[in-house]
């Protein structure tokens, strides 16, 4: 898809039916390949679920700022059906790919999707971090499952950085929602047991 394409009419229904089309982690080595659309829908499902836990926890989130959160993760990789997945590490030797994704972002959605509300914003942020590697941690587990074994030193790692996202997510959501999440693992155990099961590798099979 060319970039000059996004500002036709239907540019974001174009994109999105192009991410089927555009691999994820493509250096990996894995037995099957996903596709950006497959992660986006998990993480929609994952968002869903998640965000309704979250709002019953908070005495002042909206039902606005639940949306919020749901649709930063739905469109998190849109600028992927013009840029594709870039992995990390390419990100920290050339910057100006950041760049060409927020110029993409910049055009596909034109703040249309979100409430602007600043504090909405700087938690979803966090939300949909800790969902996107909640996601990327189910999809290492179906691989170990699988039979993968050179994904089977990330699984641990994996794990950890989801932890990390939560601390970060935890702390921010329970400052700006007056939450009571407990910003550490044993939060986690407690309060969410769809991210407990993922955790365990209870989804596969």
């Amino acid at each position: 898809m060319e970039f000059e394409q996004l500002s036709s009419p239907g540019r974001r229904a174009i994109a999105i039916a192009h991410l089927s089309r555009v691999p994820r982690y493509g250096i990996q080595r894995v037995h099957r390949q996903q596709n950006v659309a497959e992660h986006v829908g998990r993480c929609a499902m994952l968002a869903a679920t998640i965000v309704a836990a979250l709002k019953h926890n908070s005495p002042v989130m909206t039902y606005e700022e639940a949306m919020d959160w749901t649709n930063l993760v739905i469109f998190h990789d849109l600028c992927e059906a013009v840029t594709g997945d870039i992995v990390h590490p390419v990100h920290v030797e050339v910057p100006e790919l950041g760049n060409l994704e927020t110029r993409v972002n910049q055009v596909l959605f034109n703040g249309t999707f979100f409430s602007g509300n600043p504090k909405s914003f700087q938690v979803g942020r966090l939300f949909c971090k800790l969902i996107d590697r909640l996601e990327l941690l189910m999809y290492v587990k179906e691989e170990v499952y699988g039979g993968n074994k050179h994904l089977e030193t990330l699984e641990s790692k994996a794990i950890d950085i989801v932890l990390h996202s939560w601390e970060a997510f935890a702390k921010s959501f329970n400052e700006h929602y007056n939450g009571s999440l407990a910003a550490t693992p044993q939060g986690i155990y407690n309060s969410f047991p769809t991210i407990v099961a993922i955790m365990k590798g209870e989804h596969c099979g």
